[in-house]
């Protein structure tokens, strides 16, 4: 993504067999390989330096994944290098 380049996000669902997917697409910088095994980490944020006003405490993809798998279901992440990011959840 390029400075003043619009933002998307794309929500999707799809029925599969026992259950539904929900994907949750940006067209974002990306997460850097490195850092994707641990996104789901509880207090792991991306080190990205001052770059955002809103900073976080590096809780909500840890509590999205410990909800999403009480209900037995499972989220993951797909991301490419000034590409964008995809989050799918099953359930």
């Amino acid at each position: 993504m390029f400075p003043g380049e619009e933002v998307k996000i794309i929500l999707r669902l799809s029925s599969v067999e026992n259950g539904f997917q929900f994907y949750i697409e940006d067209n974002g910088k990306g997460i850097a390989p490195l850092y994707l095994p641990y996104i789901f980490d509880k207090f792991f944020r991306v080190p990205e330096g001052n770059l955002h006003n809103v900073k976080g405490y590096g809780l909500g993809l840890n509590f999205v994944k410990k909800l999403v798998e009480s209900i037995n279901g499972n989220v993951i992440v797909k991301s490419e290098l000034n590409v964008g990011t995809t989050f799918i959840i099953k359930i």
